[in-house]
């Protein structure tokens, strides 16, 4: 059963957002298809004044075939609060009609600014000093990263 969907609500300011971190991180680690969800947890649920949404966990992965565990890691899912006054929405928004990138699908430049404020955030956020590329993105536009446990360890 999934629960409802937690409010859009930005932390008073980017140092009480840090204090939680940790906390999101060392919870853990979520497996796949357990309940609650990380993203039905306040502490797993980062938002920011500009729109963006970060859900961070600790995560592992599984082997399809022998359902091992075959990683751990830190998992990063962002998306982007649909209020027009928002002013992620509005650059995104602004990009698109003003077609600032010809021959650029729509869907694709929202996805390449929305990945770009979430690394920008994540960094900010995590102190990572990693790099941050995403692995996936899904058919709803959910930017999502993954930072291996030993690639964490190194750069943190």
């Amino acid at each position: 059963m999934t629960s409802p969907p937690i409010p859009f609500e930005p932390d008073p300011t980017l140092d009480e957002a840090k204090a939680r971190f940790d906390l999101a991180v060392l919870a853990g680690p979520y497996v796949a298809g357990e309940s609650p969800r990380p993203g039905e947890q306040r502490q797993h649920v980062f938002d920011f004044e500009e729109g963006l949404r970060l859900i961070v966990s600790r995560d592992t992965r599984t082997n399809p075939r022998n359902r091992r565990v075959s990683a751990e890691g830190i998992a990063v899912s962002a998306s982007l609060d649909t209020d027009e006054t928002r002013a992620l929405y509005e650059e995104v928004k602004t990009a698109v009609e003003a077609n600032q990138y010809p021959g650029v699908p729509a869907g694709n430049v929202a996805t390449a600014l929305l990945s770009k404020a979430a690394q920008t955030r994540f960094v900010e956020l995590s102190g990572y000093g990693g790099k941050v590329k995403p692995t996936q993105i899904s058919p709803s536009g959910v930017v999502h990263f993954w930072i291996t446990s030993g690639n964490w360890s190194k750069h943190r």
